[in-house]
């Protein structure tokens, strides 16, 4: 599994993207969202501060049922490295604000 990682690492890191790259989300904009937020961060990711990002969101979220997890051993491609887990944590997610 790490070697399909470590592919797909590569891949992140030397890919080109025609379309414009997302920006950055804002605190203030965190701080004005009225939903449930469900923030889920791969803290081996090349693409972001994965911790720092974590404790932004722990601190801007302000809807009672955001929720921010942090995957500490998952790339950015967490999909690919941890399915089961990460369907767990979505549903858990959900059935707290049905």
């Amino acid at each position: 599994m790490m070697k399909v990682s470590r592919l797909i690492e590569t891949g992140m890191r030397t890919f080109k993207s025609k379309l414009p790259m997302p920006e950055k989300v804002k605190t203030e904009h965190l701080k004005k969202l009225k939903m449930p937020v469900l923030g889920i961060l791969a803290g081996q990711s090349t693409m972001h501060h994965s911790e720092k990002s974590f404790q932004i969101g722990l601190e801007n979220l302000r809807n009672p049922y955001s929720n921010m997890v942090l995957f500490e051993d998952a790339s950015h491609a967490i999909n690919g490295e941890y399915p089961e887990k990460l369907l767990q944590t979505i549903e858990d997610f959900l059935k707290h604000i049905e």
